[in-house]
This record gives C-alpha cells, sequence and structure tokens, in this order.
C-alpha cells in the first residue's frame, strides 16, 4: 500500500515510484524481446533483411522530383513608338520638383549604347547611375537624374541622361567617365560618351556671365531635346518640336527617386505642368 507523505517528502517518493516504475517495464520489454529470440533459434526460425530489387521502380508517392537547373527568363520588353503624354508631364513635373529642392540637372550625359555594345540598354543605364550617385555620395553631393532613350540612324540606339552635378565639381565627372563606361559594360571606344555642361547657372547674380535667365532658357532647348520623339498631342500640349516615332523596347524615360510620383505628392510647392 502506498505510504502517505506531505510536502517536499511526497514530491521526492512520487518521483522515485515514477522512476522505479519506468525501469520495471524497460526491463519487462527486454526480457520478453530475449524470450522471442530465444525461441526463434529454437525452432529454426531466422529473420532476413528484406530484399531489395533494384530494378523495381520507386512508387510515385516516395520518388522525389529532379531538381531542375535554375534558368534566367529573358527581360519581358513592350516596344513604344513615342513618349506619351502623362510621361512628358511626369518629367516637366520632376523638374519643377528638382527645381523646388535646389537640384536642377546642370550636365547632360549622352552614351551610344549600341555603339558601345551593350546588350540590356536598361541595365547598363542602371550600372552607370548607381556609379554616379556613389561616387557623388562620397563627396556628400546629393544626386538627381532624368534619362530618355532614343534612337538614331547614325549613332544607333542612345541615351540622354540629365544629371545634377554641383558647380565645384570642375572636371571630376569628365575624369571619372571612362572608368564607369568599362563598368557599366560598354566598350570604351571613340564617341560612345559625351558630356555637354548646360550653360548658366540655376541660381547666381543677374549681373554675372552665367545668369538663371540664360541656364533657364538653355535648360528649354535640352527638355525639348530629350523629349522630340514623343506623341503629337503631347508635342501639341506642350510646345515641343516633334521628330517623329521611333520604337524602343523596354523602358524610355526614368527619373531618380527623389524626383519621382512619391516624392512629388509629398511637396507642397508642386504644381501642374508649365508648358514649355
Amino acid at each position: 500500500m502506498r505510504p502517505e507523505f506531505s510536502g517536499v517528502g511526497r514530491h521526492w517518493f512520487d518521483a522515485a515510484h515514477r522512476k522505479h516504475g519506468f525501469d520495471q517495464r524497460k526491463k519487462l520489454r527486454q526480457n520478453l524481446l530475449k524470450d522471442r529470440q530465444e525461441m526463434a533459434e529454437n525452432l529454426g526460425i531466422t529473420r532476413s533483411p528484406r530484399a531489395r530489387c533494384e530494378t523495381s521502380t520507386p512508387s510515385a508517392r516516395s520518388a522525389k522530383p529532379a531538381r531542375q537547373a535554375s534558368v534566367t527568363l529573358p527581360r519581358q520588353t513592350k516596344s513604344s513608338a513615342a513618349i506619351e503624354i502623362h510621361t512628358v508631364r511626369g518629367v516637366l513635373e520632376a523638374l519643377r520638383h528638382a527645381a523646388h529642392i535646389g537640384l536642377l540637372p546642370t550636365r547632360m550625359i549622352t552614351l551610344a549604347l549600341d555603339r558601345g555594345d551593350s546588350t540590356d540598354p536598361v541595365d547598363t543605364i542602371g550600372r552607370f547611375l548607381k556609379l554616379y550617385k556613389d561616387a557623388a555620395r562620397s563627396r556628400g553631393w546629393p544626386t538627381a537624374h532624368i534619362w530618355a532613350r532614343e534612337y538614331g540612324t547614325r549613332t544607333g540606339e542612345h541615351v540622354h541622361i540629365l544629371l545634377h552635378v554641383p558647380a565645384c565639381s570642375g572636371n571630376w565627372l569628365k575624369r571619372r567617365m571612362p572608368r564607369w563606361l568599362k563598368r557599366s559594360g560598354l566598350t570604351r571606344r571613340k564617341g560612345v560618351s559625351k558630356v555637354t555642361q548646360i550653360a548658366g547657372r540655376p541660381t547666381g547674380s543677374a549681373t554675372s556671365s552665367s545668369t538663371p535667365e540664360l541656364y533657364r532658357t538653355n535648360l528649354r532647348q535640352v527638355v525639348r531635346y530629350i523629349l522630340k520623339h514623343c506623341s503629337s498631342r503631347a508635342a501639341e500640349v506642350f510646345g515641343i518640336a516633334r521628330r517623329g516615332p521611333v520604337a524602343i523596347k523596354g523602358k524610355r524615360v526614368g527619373v531618380s527617386v527623389n524626383l519621382n510620383v512619391a516624392a512629388r505628392l509629398r511637396c507642397q510647392d508642386c504644381g501642374p505642368p508649365r508648358i514649355l
């Protein structure tokens, strides 16, 4: 009969009783297995391992599917014949927002993608812009960019990129261009890149030779130039001299993150785009 305990002694007795019962059951199982083995040996019964047929095919449930090698699918590209009116409006709104945050473009870079043997134009543009942003941020300079792709009969496919580079940079951009071209996947040869400074300054005194009025005039011409392959409706609304449609596969126009729609919606001063 189980004795009665209380307090710590009762807990100790319960634990010892459970351990004693576990040991007894374990010993009983071992003795039972030993008796079965002795009985099988006396009767001459030997248990052979299950034979495994090598020619048998595994069942559909147990068969594991073969691991397929990863395949890189080609980029899904859609062709466009012209820059639509909503894209032109977005570029003009991005320029207005760039004026509000003080990051108007001061350089225009032209990259001849076909002449530089680019296999993926959008990827090449992205890598080039990343090199520009990393190098500028290492010096503490803010960045902003707008780009547009087009096709010419003599230069082939190329891209115009408007960049904000501080006035104190000097020849910083031109010195780094050869290295950036190589790291972007372009072949360095004559005519692959061209850097043009937008004459004038976004801010300055009216008495200096580089007046803001001169800059605004040149910026209008540059923007009209990179948007010249727009639709007829956009050319009519925004006063752009249109040069006809040109088919481009993939992304045609892009802006930096600090000039996109989300950034413009957070700006209190951005309004509807003006006509050039």
